[in-house]
C-alpha cells in the first residue's frame, strides 16, 4: 500500500488526516459532533459518489444519480447489506437492520476517527521514517475493544513493523516485542481516553 511505503514522509497519501494534530479541545469536539450527527457520513458519501461518477451533471447542468454506476462500483457491499437485511427479515427482525444504519451515521464514524488518529496523530516524529517514531499502538480497555478497536486493529505499530502478521496474531507479536525490548522507545498509549488527551493541545 502507498501509505505503508511512504509513511514518515510528506508523500504519505494519508498525511493530511493527522499532520495538524494536536488540536484544540474545541476543534476536536466540533469534529466529534459532526461525526455523531451524521454530517461526516454524508460528506463521505458525496465524495465517494462524485469520485465514482455516481453523481454527475447532465446536459442541462443538473446533478443526476446513476443507479447503474452505483451497482457496478459497489456490488460487493450492496450484496452484503442485502444479505444482512434478508437474513434479519427471515428471522422476523427486519427493523434490526436500522441499528447498523443509525450507527454508521453516528458513532461508527466517531470511533473510526479516534481509531485512525490513534495510529499516527501527535506521534513523536511524524516525518521520521522509523515506525517507532511515526506510528502508535494503543492498548484498549475491554469496552474500547467492543467499540473503538475491534479485531486487534489497535496494534498498528506492530502492523507497520511486519505487515504480513495476521490480525489475530498481533497481540502475541506485541507481547513478544515487549519482552525483547523492541518497543522500549515506542509510543504506546494505555487506552483511548489517554490517547485523546495526546490529541488535544494543552491550554496555555
Amino acid at each position: 500500500l502507498e501509505h505503508h511505503r511512504k509513511i514518515g514522509s510528506e508523500e504519505d497519501p494519508d498525511l493530511h488526516r493527522y499532520q495538524r494534530y494536536p488540536v484544540s479541545a474545541v476543534s476536536l469536539k466540533r469534529k466529534a459532533v459532526r461525526d455523531i450527527m451524521g454530517k461526516t457520513t454524508w460528506n463521505y458519501f458525496r465524495i465517494v459518489f462524485n469520485a465514482n461518477k455516481i453523481l454527475y451533471l447532465d446536459n442541462a447542468n443538473k446533478t443526476r444519480f446513476s443507479l447503474r454506476q452505483l451497482v457496478k462500483r459497489f456490488h460487493a457491499p450492496i450484496t452484503v447489506n442485502l444479505i444482512l437485511l434478508t437474513g434479519l427479515a427471515a428471522l422476523g427482525m427486519p427493523l434490526l437492520y436500522l441499528l447498523w444504519v443509525v450507527s454508521y451515521f453516528s458513532f461508527y464514524m466517531f470511533f473510526s476517527r479516534i481509531r485512525n488518529l490513534a495510529e499516527h496523530a501527535a506521534v513523536p516524529d511524524l516525518l521520521n521514517d522509523d515506525p517507532l517514531m511515526n506510528t502508535r499502538t494503543t492498548i484498549p480497555s475491554w469496552w474500547e475493544r467492543l467499540t473503538v478497536a475491534p479485531n486487534s486493529v489497535c496494534y498498528h505499530l506492530e502492523h507497520h513493523l511486519v505487515p504480513s502478521v495476521p490480525k489475530y496474531r498481533l497481540a502475541g507479536f506485541h507481547r513478544a516485542l515487549i519482552k525483547r525490548g523492541v518497543l522500549d522507545s515506542a509510543d504506546i498509549s494505555i487506552g483511548y481516553v489517554q490517547l485523546v488527551r495526546k490529541l488535544i493541545v494543552a491550554p496555555t
